[in-house]
């Protein structure tokens, strides 16, 4: 579930730009995938409500 306020579009253009980015800095070995998911689970956990948020 999303997080109230949360503006669809405009996330998804920013995580797919991020993602790509990240993507080729991992590639080219300046991130580490384990760095890479950090950052994106990050943004996500941002954007959407955990479980236990949803419950309440």
């Amino acid at each position: 579930m999303l997080r109230p306020g949360v503006d669809v579009r405009l996330e998804a253009a920013g995580l797919l730009a991020m993602s790509a980015k990240l993507g080729t800095r991992s590639v080219v070995d300046q991130r580490g995938p384990e760095s890479t998911t950090t950052v994106l689970d990050h943004h996500l956990n941002r954007i959407f409500r955990t479980s236990e948020a949803v419950s309440t």
